[in-house]
C-alpha cells in the first residue's frame, strides 16, 4: 500500500495551493513511510506556511519514531525546533483534522513519540494549548508540576 499512496501523496504536497491539504498529505506519509522518506519531507520545513512546515516535521519525526528508522539527526533535529515553535504559538486558523483537530494535542502526542525522549520546553509550551486529554498526558503533566 505504501509503495502506491506515497508517491501520490506526495505529488499532491507539490502540486497543492492550500495548506491544510498539503499538510494533510504530508502527514499522512509520514504516517505510513519509512525513514527513506526523509530526503522529500525536509524541503518542507522551509516552507512559507507554518502548517506545511508543521506537517513536515511531524511527518519527520513519525518516520522516526514508530520503526526504530534512522532520520539524520539533524534534520530531525530541525524537525523537533520547529514542532517546538508551533507549540509555542497559537493554532493557524486552518488546521487538518488529525487528532480532531487539536493541533497543539498532536504535536504532544508527536514528541512523545520520539525514541529519544520528548524536549521538556515543547511539551511545555503545548500543555495550556492542548483542546483533549485522551490518554492522560495533560493531566499527568499538570498534576507532576503542582508536586514541584
Amino acid at each position: 500500500m505504501a509503495a502506491t499512496t506515497l508517491p501520490l501523496l506526495l505529488a499532491r504536497t507539490a502540486r497543492e495551493d492550500d495548506p491544510v491539504v498539503a499538510a494533510t498529505a504530508l502527514v499522512a506519509a509520514g504516517l505510513i513511510g519509512t525513514a527513506a522518506l526523509a530526503a522529500d519531507l525536509a524541503p518542507y520545513l522551509d516552507a512559507d506556511e507554518p502548517l506545511v512546515r508543521w506537517a513536515a516535521a511531524t511527518a519527520l519525526v513519525r518516520i522516526t519514531s514508530d520503526r526504530g528508522d534512522a532520520v539524520e539527526p539533524r534534520l530531525l533535529d530541525r524537525a523537533v525546533a520547529e514542532l517546538t515553535t508551533a507549540a509555542d504559538n497559537a493554532a493557524p486558523t486552518g488546521v487538518t483534522d488529525y487528532n480532531e483537530g487539536d493541533f497543539h494535542g498532536h504535536i504532544e502526542r508527536t514528541l512523545r513519540s520520539l525514541p529519544t525522549g520528548a524536549p521538556q520546553a515543547a511539551l511545555a509550551a503545548c500543555l495550556p494549548r492542548v483542546e483533549r486529554d485522551r490518554d492522560g498526558h495533560r493531566t499527568r503533566t499538570a498534576l507532576l508540576d503542582r508536586r514541584m
